[in-house]
């Protein structure tokens, strides 16, 4: 005997079929399908999938049905559907070359989203609303609405979220509209060392893959810890010689040599004893003296500059391991 789907299930199971209908533009069985819906706990199953034939009607340039349906979608500190919807209608019109219409839908659901409590969500929210309006041309709102929402982590309260949260949220929605300038703005405001390096090179990283290599190669001074900089110079050579540009991969392992070559302590550092309790752990450190050395002198190696990769190899402390590096880059030639 067949048994009858939990309640919650079902409810579950008719929000995806919302989201698919509405994604697939038949806008019209989603609609009847969110009558069905239970309105749930402060009518937010019903304002998701609202939302959902919302955000469908604006996806298929019905703007008008689509904010028409705004007045049935609620919002609350959690959940903000319908400012959400607003940012969904505010994107179409984007793409589709509308600006002054998407500026108009980010400006209204900014008003009540600065009443809504302080929540991941609503930080969430305000950091769409701040790519949205650099994606439109218009950073300084961008800016405008990044340092309100970095002013709410100063208040008082065990839900606030961090400041460091808050800027990785904003950086998220700056690499998702890849507006990188932004991005690296924000992220020197972050003091500690470890989580500004982390994102600093979060960002670098897509910059080299979208090749935007002149700005990220410029940026990379930025990382503080000389390390994470060398090692990351040493990723920028990597694509300038993936695109034909040898030289420029040589002058920027040149700027990483003269780091690494001043680096205080060992050559070596091995973390046998650790891996021995958590193999998960890499014996060799990737970022001692003597790999970062090494690294380099490979790459040169790889650009047919042997000359500079021995003198690089003649920079490791030790004899044997000079020698050692001296008959890996023979490999080379």
């Amino acid at each position: 005997m067949t048994q009858p789907l939990d309640a919650t299930l079902q409810q579950d199971l008719l929000l995806k079929l919302i989201e698919a209908a509405s994604t697939a533009k038949e806008l019209e069985i989603a609609r009847q399908a969110v009558a069905l819906l239970a309105p749930g706990w402060q009518n937010q199953t019903r304002s998701l999938g609202w939302r959902a034939v919302a955000t469908g009607y604006a996806a298929a340039g019905q703007y008008e049905q689509a904010i028409q349906l705004l007045s049935q979608i609620e919002d609350t500190p959690d959940y903000p559907s319908r400012i959400l919807t607003q940012l969904a209608i505010a994107q179409a019109y984007s793409d589709n070359g509308q600006p002054a219409a998407a500026t108009q839908q980010l400006n209204q659901a900014l008003q009540p989203l600065q009443t809504l409590d302080n929540t991941s969500a609503k930080l969430e929210a305000l950091s769409r609303v701040a790519a949205q309006f650099a994606q439109l041309g218009q950073s300084q709102r961008a800016v405008e609405v990044q340092t309100q929402a970095l002013k709410l982590t100063k208040a008082v309260s065990s839900n606030t979220p961090s400041k460091t949260y808050v800027i990785e949220q904003f950086i998220s929605q700056y690499l998702n509209a890849e507006q990188y300038l932004l991005a690296l703005q924000l992220v020197q405001t972050l003091e500690n060392e470890a989580e500004h390096d982390r994102q600093l090179q979060r960002v670098l990283q897509q910059m080299l893959e979208v090749g935007d290599l002149a700005t990220a190669r410029q940026a990379v001074k930025k990382i503080r810890n000389p390390q994470q900089r060398i090692a990351f110079w040493v990723r920028t050579s990597d694509y300038y010689s993936g695109i034909g540009q040898p030289e420029q991969a040589a002058e920027i392992l040149a700027q990483a040599f003269e780091i690494a070559q001043a680096l205080p302590g060992i050559d070596e550092n091995r973390f046998t004893e650790a891996a021995q309790i958590d193999p998960s752990i890499p014996i060799d450190d990737e970022f001692d003296r003597g790999s970062l050395i090494t690294s380099i002198a490979i790459r040169y190696a790889e650009l047919n500059q042997f000359d500079l990769a021995n003198q690089t190899a003649k920079a490791l402390r030790s004899p044997a391991d000079q020698q050692q590096l001296l008959q890996r880059l023979a490999c080379y030639k």
